[in-house]
């Protein structure tokens, strides 16, 4: 009876390092564009100490046969310019508007060019403000009469989103205070700022 307890016990055992080994073979091949990808840890000397990142690297590159890379990082020592420059080139690579929601939120051209928003506070460092932040986006970019006749108004309208999202995260800072504002309350302050910025303009 114990010997077949055991057995039990050592199969058991023997599936469960078995998945785990599937599970990281996977990840691994995930984790490279199945293995089409190098990955390779690379190291940045900061003035506040060393910054860890991974640099993805298609395969055959090299000097002769150039090819855009990226860098991610991860870690207290992150800088803005940093956590910017993957978006800055996946803008430039897929042609379009990236919006990097952070204590400064980005807002990254393809051209490369960045503008960096100034309203907004610690308080909207919450789950679900980032969310509101992109209804906000899409409902304005939905919003036929916002566009101009000729050109393209794409970044106008991302830039007022983003500015109209922070000021409506002021306001409930000043009525609730940073630690006690909610997303919620971001959706319920937005009629009253959306009101007078329709009045401004």
């Amino acid at each position: 009876m114990k010997v077949g307890k055991k057995s039990k016990t050592l199969a058991a055992l023997a599936v469960g390092l078995a998945l785990i080994v599937l599970g990281s073979v996977l990840a691994q091949a995930f984790h490279t564009s199945f293995y089409s990808v190098k990955v390779s840890r690379v190291y940045f000397d900061t003035e506040s100490g060393t910054l860890s990142g991974l640099l993805y690297m298609p395969k055959g590159v090299d000097a002769s046969n150039p090819h855009p890379a990226l860098v991610t990082t991860h870690g207290y020592l992150n800088s803005a310019e940093m956590q910017d420059a993957p978006a800055i080139e996946m803008s430039r690579q897929y042609n379009i508007i990236i919006v990097l929601k952070g204590h400064y939120t980005a807002i990254v051209r393809p051209t490369g060019r960045v503008y960096f928003n100034t309203t907004g506070n610690p308080g909207m460092a919450k789950g679900g403000s980032g969310d509101v932040l992109a209804g906000m986006t899409a409902a304005l970019l939905g919003q036929k009469h916002l566009r101009r006749e000729s050109g393209d108004s794409t970044l106008e309208l991302v830039q007022a989103a983003v500015c109209l999202h922070g000021l409506t995260g002021d306001q409930c800072a000043r009525k609730f205070g940073e630690y006690a504002m909610l997303p919620t309350d971001l959706i319920e302050a937005l009629p009253e700022i959306l009101r007078e910025w329709t009045e401004e303009s």
